[in-house]
């Protein structure tokens, strides 16, 4: 009888093991791994979403995540749908008609309308305006192609992988201080040779809580580790995995905007690089370093051909104007995104610009005179 016990114990054990060694080989060779099908299950509608609800795993190293196709619910307490082709934006059709002029937003979490509605995005009043221009027998569509936390390096990644099947006649892309630092996220290759987890344990638990209706974390995206005080995030370059160097550092940066640069002029348009004005760093010393970094950046994406839009004078005339704090540009006291009221002075200035430029034909009077105000 102990002798039958042992053979099933045994007989257990060796295929828990076999399954162990499945799942791990699974790990080690699959890019997109058994774990994401769950954790890629639909995501109730209407509910509170975190980043990460937002967000999955991209395979190509340069991109890392991509949001994720038919989420909807509320972000930061608006409301957020992301359509099928991976934008936050109703649904749009892939194939352009012939008199359609398609421009193509790129940037992160301001570009995408952190916190605020999806009507109220400077790509959204943009187009609004722009379809509301008589007489025009074009019609705009303005794509937003933003994802929270992205950086120059991805930005660019993203649009050279979608560019033949958007087929853009504009492309812009929003620049920050930060576009030269770590993504939000970056994809764990799990240690297959730890002996200090179980894969097939952590596979069933998240199968289990998946079945039951519990939330369930994406096991191969994992935070960036970052810093408050400065607001970077906190990995040295010596810390990074060799993976995601390529994403780090100024001339990475420089390098991918160059590549888009590149890239415009295959297809023959010309790229345009949004500089957005947001109130002064506390510090002296980071607010010198970060307008230095501004204007050097500006300077070398208009040797390169860039059409560059800075938001700057638009911005402080209008604070001075309405005798405004510059914290009215925030979406909070200690929220610097911008609020519904920057989201309209950006796209009044990228209008303006574009139309003095003649890469938007305006009917008016004079192309030097700026547009009327977005409402």
């Amino acid at each position: 009888m102990l002798s039958r016990v042992g053979l099933v114990a045994s007989s257990i054990v060796a295929g828990l093991l076999a399954l162990e060694l499945v799942v791990r080989l699974v790990s080690a060779f699959d890019r997109n791994y058994l774990d994401e099908l769950v954790s890629s299950r639909p995501i109730e509608p209407d509910r509170e979403l975190t980043l990460g609800d937002l967000v999955r795993q991209n395979a190509d190293d340069s991109i890392v995540y991509e949001l994720r196709p038919g989420v909807q619910g509320r972000f930061l307490g608006m409301p957020v749908v992301i359509n099928s082709l991976g934008m936050r934006d109703r649904e749009r059709a892939p194939a352009k008609g012939p008199e359609t002029f398609r421009v193509v937003g790129l940037g992160d979490s301001l570009m995408f309308g952190w916190g605020v509605r999806q009507e109220e995005t400077f790509l959204a009043l943009l187009e609004k305006e722009l379809n509301a221009r008589p007489p025009s027998k074009a019609k705009f569509e303005v794509w937003n192609l933003a994802v929270p936390g992205y950086n120059s390096v991805q930005e660019v990644a993203t649009f050279a992988a979608k560019a033949d099947s958007i087929r853009p006649d504009l492309v812009i892309v929003n620049w920050v201080g930060n576009d030269m630092d770590l993504p939000n996220f970056l994809a764990e290759r799990p240690d297959v040779y730890s002996a200090r987890r179980s894969f097939l344990f952590e596979l069933m638990r998240r199968r289990w809580r998946a079945w039951r209706g519990k939330r369930v974390s994406s096991p191969t995206l994992v935070p960036v580790p970052f810093d408050e005080s400065s607001r970077l995030p906190s990995l040295t370059a010596e810390e990074v995995p060799a993976r995601y160097r390529p994403l780090l550092g100024t001339e990475n940066m420089l390098q991918a905007l160059d590549r888009l640069a590149r890239i415009a002029r295959q297809y023959g348009i010309r790229p345009v690089v949004l500089f957005d004005w947001n109130s002064p760093q506390a510090d002296p010393a980071k607010a010198e370093s970060h307008y230095s970094s501004r204007v050097a950046v500006k300077e070398w994406c208009a040797a390169r051909g860039y059409q560059v839009v800075d938001t700057e004078e638009r911005v402080l005339r209008y604070l001075e104007s309405h005798g405004l704090d510059a914290r009215a540009l925030w979406l909070s006291s200690s929220d610097p995104h911008p609020s519904v009221l920057r989201h309209r002075l950006i796209a009044e200035e990228l209008l303006s610009s574009l139309v003095r430029s003649g890469v938007i034909q305006s009917s008016a009077p004079s192309p030097a005179d700026p547009p009327p105000a977005l409402h």
